[in-house]
């Protein structure tokens, strides 16, 4: 089984809108007749509307493997092999339980109130068809009560370039419009 992704549709519109929106800022500022201190001090703002468009509807990913389902969310990414796994939620998100935490998926959102109440997301689906193949297939969930087997640790690690980016950039917006009082 090959490696399945899955963002919202949602989520990349979002991402386009926000790219689209900070590359006609850019486009704008630069032929407008700007002096180039105001075009310096706009840069950086488009800059993060432009990156927030990556960072906060992009970048947040849940992948699904044989071997268990990542969650990518804009600061930490969270491996959760298939013997970790004791339960899923889906009230407001996808969650993952286990017994070391609770793991909700930015790129798993629950159903819209449009859809049935018994509906769930295709992402939602994916994880619990190759959660039941993988017990099924290596008997890997304990009975209720027992730890969870050994090599079964859930890995959560935090994104730090993409969070230094973002505080660089807001740092970088900050500065200039310091510079404009």
């Amino acid at each position: 089984m090959s490696t399945e992704q899955f963002r919202p549709r949602s989520s990349k519109t979002m991402a386009i809108v926000l790219y689209s929106t900070a590359a006609l800022g850019l486009l704008l500022i630069c032929f407008s007749g700007l002096v180039i201190r105001d075009i310096l001090l706009s840069i950086p703002l488009l800059l993060l509307l432009g990156y927030c468009g990556y960072w906060l509807f992009w970048l947040p990913t849940v992948m699904v493997t044989k071997d268990g389902t990542t969650i990518v969310n804009p600061v930490r990414t969270i491996s959760v092999p298939w013997q970790a796994l004791r339960s899923l939620e889906t009230k407001y998100s996808m969650t993952l339980l286990t017994e070391s935490g609770k793991y909700s998926a930015w790129a798993a959102p629950s159903p819209g109130p449009m859809s049935r109440k018994s509906a769930e997301t295709e992402v939602v689906q994916a994880v619990r068809a190759s959660w039941a193949a993988a017990r099924k297939e290596n008997n890997s969930a304990p009975p209720a009560g027992t730890e969870t087997p050994v090599g079964a640790v859930v890995q959560s690690r935090v994104n730090w370039l993409q969070l230094g980016v973002a505080l660089g950039l807001i740092a970088a917006t900050a500065f200039c419009f310091l510079l404009v009082r």
